[in-house]
């Protein structure tokens, strides 16, 4: 966790006085979309943060974690330097926010000082990385080794970065070509490709339709208007970047807390008098979802990042059902063999949520609830052969399902992403693998959003337990004002 008390969430987008340096690349974020506040941007201040950060890494996976972030703050930096070149000459790239970049180099930013701090990051810093992880190999017992699982301690809202599925949709899901990394973070800075709105810019109609009339019978609603009209909640409408559906909202950690940031585009338009309006009437399903399930993750972030039971019982075992689903459409296994999958699947979307030492603790509540066609003797083998640290990502779960059962020797990543999102929808592709926005796929299901298939996703659910989890959520927003 974050030293300062801020979240890492999803992805974090740090407000520079609060949590610049807590990782490289954040950094960069910070300093490319967040410089609205006009203070000079010194390098040498965050040198000893970084330094902290390096001598502060408890285990191989966080030393692991910030040679990934040095690696794209490299990339990203390098970037930044051309960048400020380009205004430098004159000659701006397209989409380049130069009154805060002139801003910046009117304080004495340079195309070599970004370069300089690029080969500190090469030489000291990354020689601190390597210090420490020689340290940290030296004793080499076992309980050094089973500490450096993948999933160490982590919430529901962790980077965003470390899930493979958006790894694989930054590669491939191009904006005006620039990676969805790239174009992410302006969804928090006004006037970056963004416009942020509240409820008095929306048309009377929609805020009707959302909070007053009949058409939503939930008991949050006036909390809900009161959480978006505080700037807790914050809707935002892509007037030059058009974001994928699978993105439904960002969580930016505050010195209080959290903000969230939903994004409306896909079910709104903004008419001629500069107001958000809902085109077609199906798509009010669509907005009251995404908006349900951003107050639902502001909730979260604001508390103690635990699920209640009723909810946690509810997204868990749905998202178990989902992936068993998927992967018994490929392969065609048994019951006794669903029933296991489903089984490892409720321990991996655990493990997602909070890191294997927690997630493997609120599993046992699971596996002595859920599963009683399995038999404590199956029970026992599977836990006994099903190797803990294969639910740190989807591939070496994957891999490790396939070394234990050889009617499933054929199954791939790819194959299981592209069976998820043609059974469930394009906007359930993130959610494979980050299980904060599956949050957002039981709401989709819940609120019958047209962009998900309610046919496929029904039969998956408990009713009691779907209830149950609705109930919850709906006294998570109004305990949350």
């Amino acid at each position: 966790m974050i030293d300062n008390g801020a979240y890492e969430l999803a992805p974090v987008v740090p407000i520079i006085n609060e949590s610049v340096g807590e990782y490289v690349s954040d950094f960069v974020d910070s300093f490319i979309y967040n410089i609205t506040r006009g203070g000079k941007e010194d390098f040498e201040k965050l040198k000893p943060m970084l330094l902290k950060k390096a001598e502060k890494a408890n285990d191989m996976d966080r030393i692991r974690y910030l040679r990934q972030d040095l690696n794209l703050a490299k990339r990203q930096l390098g970037k930044l330097a051309d960048n400020v070149q380009s205004v430098m000459d004159g000659n701006p790239k397209k989409n380049l926010n130069v009154k805060h970049l002139q801003k910046q180099i009117n304080k004495g930013l340079t195309p070599d000082s970004i370069k300089a701090y690029i080969k500190w990051l090469e030489t000291d810093y990354a020689k601190a990385l390597n210090a420490r992880a020689k340290a940290l190999k030296e004793p080499k017992n076992e309980a050094a080794i089973t500490n450096e699982s993948v999933s160490a301690a982590r919430h529901i809202f962790y980077r965003m970065s470390e899930s493979e599925m958006f790894q694989n949709a930054n590669r491939m899901a191009k904006i005006n070509n620039e990676e969805l990394f790239n174009i992410l973070p302006r969804m928090v800075v006004d006037g970056e490709g963004f416009a942020q709105l509240d409820l008095n810019d929306l048309d009377p109609t929609v805020v009707y339709e959302l909070f007053e009339s009949n058409r939503f019978r939930i008991s949050c609603k006036k909390a809900m208007k009161m959480l978006l009209s505080s700037g807790k909640v914050v809707m935002v409408y892509g007037d030059e970047y058009r974001i994928p559906t699978c993105v439904p909202y960002l969580i930016q950690a505050t010195k209080n807390g959290a903000r969230v940031f939903v994004n409306i585009t896909p079910f709104t338009s903004i008419n001629q008098y500069g107001k958000v309006r809902v085109t077609q009437i199906r798509n009010y399903s669509g907005l009251m979802a995404v908006l349900f399930a951003a107050c639902v993750a502001y909730a979260i972030a604001r508390g103690n990042m635990d699920l209640p039971a009723d909810l946690c019982d509810g997204l868990v075992l749905f998202y178990a059902g989902m992936m068993t689903k998927v992967i018994n459409s490929l392969v065609h296994a048994d019951s006794i063999q669903k029933e296991t999958c489903k089984y490892l699947c409720s321990e991996f979307a655990l493990v997602q949520m909070y890191g294997t030492e927690h997630g493997t603790t609120v599993f046992q509540r699971f596996k002595n609830k859920y599963f009683p066609k399995l038999g404590k003797l199956v029970v026992n083998s599977i836990d006994d052969t099903f190797h803990i640290d294969s639910f740190d990502n989807m591939t070496l779960f994957v891999e490790e399902l396939k070394r234990n059962y050889p009617i499933m020797k054929s199954l791939t990543v790819s194959a299981i992403s592209e069976k998820w999102m043609r059974n469930f929808g394009s906007a359930t592709a993130l959610s494979l693998d980050y299980i904060g926005f599956h949050i957002y796929n039981l709401c989709m299901l819940l609120f019958e959003s047209p962009l998900v298939s309610r046919m496929a996703l029904e039969p998956l659910i408990d009713q009691k337990r779907g209830t149950d989890a609705f109930k919850r959520m709906q006294i998570m927003i109004e305990q949350s004002v």
